[in-house]
């Protein structure tokens, strides 16, 4: 009983430690502000986050939002959303970390041929963006039972391959990569029109994002580093003006140059107020 008194103690001073780091703003700021996510990601992985001009932080009431394209169902919890002034072109950005710590592979192939992915620190961005395509395309399903959903599972008769993969997803390299980004690629894949829910399928859809029918989904990443990973949701009218409104997001992420090692319990630290 000592024994485990004296580790619960430990447990609590190290948190109480871990916060103490924390700047004041990080505390203060509501959980879903582009500051406070911002300074997360500026202390946590050496990236840092800015504001475009002309785009508002919009304040969300709830992490969680369901997108609905037929008769797939997925989830994605929302950092932070950003909004256009003029309403035509809106940001948000996950809250799943897109890191891995070590390595172990390169993509292959499972032996059923299905493109399968084993993430690691330099093709952590490679596996999000499968996933997330193989989801919203009905390869990838939420097993469903009355009232709610649970796991994901692969759809009975699809086959998600490296081809597939290819088909989906652009790469972008090269010099305007690290002009705008200072990274070394941009994973880029167009999502299915969607329907969006804050509070679940079945309840009335999310007003602010009724206008929004293009989806694009972005993972900005550098090798060894967190990727960002954004969905770019457009009005008719902001998709026949896309080039001006992917210049806003120009320096939006910018990763910082030296040396960078991942501190696990700065990470934790923040997670304690962040979610």
């Amino acid at each position: 009983m000592k024994k485990r008194m004296i580790l619960s103690a430990f447990f609590v001073l190290a948190v109480a430690q871990a916060s103490v780091q924390m700047s004041d703003s990080v505390k203060s700021n509501p959980s879903n502000s582009f500051d406070r996510w911002a300074q997360f990601y500026d202390d946590v992985y050496n990236i840092e986050l800015t504001q475009p001009k002309q785009m508002i932080n919009r304040e969300w009431r709830d992490h969680l939002l369901w997108f609905c394209r037929e008769n797939i169902t997925s989830r994605d919890a929302i950092a932070f959303i950003l909004e256009s002034e003029d309403r035509n072109f809106l940001v948000t950005c996950s809250v799943i970390d897109v890191f891995k710590e070590g390595s172990t592979q390169e993509p292959f192939a499972d032996s059923s041929g299905w493109y399968a992915l084993r993430p690691d620190k330099d093709n952590c961005a490679r596996a999000r963006a499968a996933s997330e395509v193989a989801s919203a395309y009905g390869y990838i399903e939420l097993e469903r039972k009355p009232g709610y959903f649970t796991n994901h599972r692969r759809t009975p008769g699809m086959m998600f391959t490296l081809e597939d993969f290819n088909t989906y997803v652009k790469i972008c390299t090269g010099k305007k990569v690290r002009r705008w980004f200072n990274a070394d690629s941009v994973y880029v894949y167009t999502l299915p029109g969607i329907n969006v829910f804050s509070r679940g399928p079945g309840t009335s859809m999310e007003p602010a994002l009724e206008p929004y029918v293009y989806c694009t989904g972005m993972i900005i990443f550098k090798k060894g580093r967190a990727g960002v990973p954004l969905k770019l949701f457009f009005t008719n009218e902001g998709k026949r003006n896309e080039q001006k409104y992917l210049r806003m997001l120009r320096k939006m992420v910018w990763y910082r140059d030296g040396d960078w090692k991942f501190d696990r319990k700065k990470h934790d630290g923040y997670w304690q107020y962040l979610n």
